[in-house]
């Protein structure tokens, strides 16, 4: 992207981004208190609670971390900043679990702030850590990453799994199927697994960071044949995820892509009997909204005159 195309960015609304006003306030609160996330994560602490089924949520205000339980072990789903993981023992041992049960660490793409944690359930408790396998090599370790985080560290992390589309992870009961999904990282993938609330058996959609920003010719530092092949397994995996039905999605951040965790808690406590996280609807609205900017994307690189859709990240 040239720097007239960035001005140009600039001086366009949010609607012509693409950007909800839910997703405006979470990059405002983002930028006004990121150091305060950095250094003082407690402050940004959520009670855990389960969202449905055998489906948990351990994360903070900014940052999503999930914990799936099943009879044989846990599964934490991304793992936040380094320096939250105390948080997360914490919130596992208030959910009445044991921290030393974590068998897997999955992450849902290969930044820092989804795999800081990833080390120490590794290192502490011999978690089996898993990334989609377009990650290898190109983890965002902060050094080279884009966000501000001065003076700010991370341990790395050498992943145990890397997967690929189609792959299945299971642990008693549970079975989750991957989707590569390219976009948001090189790495990036989703998720599904099926769950029981009330008797009834409801899919999850376990999915990161949307955008496609990282496919894109004119932002990504990556070789034009890798975008090339990148593409193709994002293509590919659409195509299949057409087939996929979710009652419950998820993302990598509380208030981005329809997910709304903050509000869909405040309803649950003020009406225990109505589960608002159960909504078929949310996960065909950001599957054609990634479809949709994608093509955005490409068209662009065709039609380079046009105004941009696409989100930034």
């Amino acid at each position: 992207m040239t720097t007239r195309e960035r001005m140009l960015l600039m001086f366009l609304s949010d609607e012509d981004r693409g950007i909800t006003p839910e997703e405006r306030k979470f990059f405002d609160h983002c930028n006004e208190n990121y150091k305060t996330l950095f250094y003082e994560p407690w402050k940004e602490y959520m009670t855990p609670f389960r969202i449905a089924g055998n489906l948990y949520y351990l994360g903070n205000r900014l940052y999503c971390v999930h914990l799936i339980a099943t009879e044989e072990g846990l599964i934490l789903y991304d793992s936040g900043f380094q320096h939250t993981a105390p948080l997360i023992m914490k919130g596992i041992l208030e959910l009445g679990f044991r921290p030393e049960d974590v068998k897997y660490v999955i992450m849902t793409h290969g930044h820092f702030d989804h795999f800081g944690s990833a080390a120490w359930f590794q290192g502490m408790y011999g978690a089996k850590v898993c990334f989609g396998a377009q990650e290898k090599g190109r983890l965002d370790i902060p050094r080279f990453g884009t966000i501000p985080r001065d003076d700010y560290s991370c341990d790395p992390v050498e992943p145990d799994i890397l997967i690929h589309t189609g792959d299945e992870i299971k642990l008693g009961s549970t079975v989750i199927r991957f989707y590569e999904t390219p976009g948001h990282s090189a790495g990036s993938i989703t998720g599904f697994f099926d769950t029981e609330e009330n008797g009834q058996k409801i899919r999850v959609c376990m999915y990161g960071d949307a955008g496609s920003g990282g496919l894109s010719k004119e932002r990504s530092k990556l070789p034009s044949e890798t975008i090339d092949e990148l593409r193709k397994i994002r293509e590919d995996a659409f195509e299949l995820m057409k087939k996929e039905c979710a009652d419950v999605f998820t993302s990598g951040h509380p208030q981005l892509h329809g997910y709304n965790l903050l509000e869909k808690r405040e309803k649950m406590l003020a009406n225990p009997s109505v589960n608002p996280f159960i909504d078929p609807a949310v996960w065909e609205r950001a599957r054609e909204k990634e479809i949709e900017m994608y093509e955005d994307m490409l068209d662009r690189e065709m039609h380079p005159e046009k105004k941009t859709k696409d989100m930034p990240f």
